[in-house]
């Protein structure tokens, strides 16, 4: 049997199971990364050779995409295992790629307050927009698809249900996800103020009244040009989401767990690994004076 053959069943068995995202990025994988591969029978591809293909593409893209490459693959082998056309899948042998993450840089509580202050230049909904993400620490795909039906202003909630990508609306990142956050006193009135004299359900919508699927024009038209004005050095709008982690631990009682459910993860992990270990890099050595008892 043909690599090819069990490379489409592996799509095909996907397409009904993977979100718009994921559906894309498998198959942008198999059919150009993996070309080379379809007209050898499955059972000659050997480990030596995927290695050696591995150690090549190391060169070219990251731990993260050889990760992707080594998931497809591994998945495609294991079809034809369980078909029998193979008896050992091959990338049982292969090394797990290190991942090496970046390292996060929150803005700082005196930047947050010049920029919010800055962004009054600016139309109002790109001021909401900051204002959600720093005061919220939602995903920038959730804030875009919030809808005012998804606000209570009594209970002072967000439910986040969805979010937005160039590939639509979906489901958000993890099951964890999809949760409710507090409306803090800082955005209560402005939100407020904001949905009174929004007249669609979303909250941030185009000049043809469509919801935005991507941050693109608010990165390129408000965001760049403000942190350029205001000297800062440039970084996503998703760090709006890291700053607001940090600065909730620094400043509150929070426990890494709440913050977990705060932010849609689904475990304590992340917490931990980024916003716990930056904050404890941040803090002066030891004080060798204190008494303990």
């Amino acid at each position: 049997m043909k690599f090819k053959y069990f490379a489409d069943m592996f799509l095909e068995i996907g397409m009904n199971e993977w979100k718009s995202s994921t559906r894309f990025k498998y198959e942008s994988i198999v059919t150009k990364r993996f070309n080379f591969l379809n007209d050898r029978e499955i059972e000659s591809i050997k480990a030596s050779e995927l290695r050696l293909w591995f150690s090549q593409m190391n060169q070219e893209v990251g731990a993260k995409t050889l990760r992707d490459y080594k998931s497809c693959l591994n998945q495609i082998f294991q079809l034809a295992k369980y078909d029998l056309a193979i008896s050992i899948n091959p990338i049982d042998f292969l090394k797990n790629f290190k991942l090496v993450k970046p390292q996060i840089k929150p803005f700082t509580d005196s930047e947050v307050r010049i920029i919010l202050k800055a962004s009054e230049c600016y139309s109002k909904k790109f001021q909401m927009f900051l204002k959600l993400g720093f005061y919220t620490g939602m995903r920038t795909g959730e804030i875009l698809a919030l809808k005012k039906e998804n606000i209570d202003f009594d209970k002072r909630l967000i439910y986040v249900k969805l979010s937005r990508s160039k590939f639509g609306e979906n489901s958000p990142k993890t099951s964890g996800s999809i949760r409710q956050v507090p409306i803090v006193d800082a955005l209560y009135r402005d939100l407020e103020y904001y949905c009174i004299f929004t007249f669609t359900d979303y909250l941030f919508v185009n000049q043809y009244h469509e919801p935005y699927n991507t941050d693109f024009s608010f990165t390129r038209y408000c965001w760049k040009p403000l942190l350029k004005s205001l000297n800062i050095s440039y970084r996503k709008l998703y760090v709006m989401r890291h700053t607001y982690a940090t600065n909730i631990l620094k400043n509150t009682n929070i426990s890494p767990y709440e913050l977990s459910r705060l932010l849609g993860h689904s475990s304590t992990e992340m917490v931990y690994n980024r916003y716990v270990k930056f904050i404890d890099n941040q803090k002066d050595e030891f004080k060798r004076d204190i008494e303990i008892y």
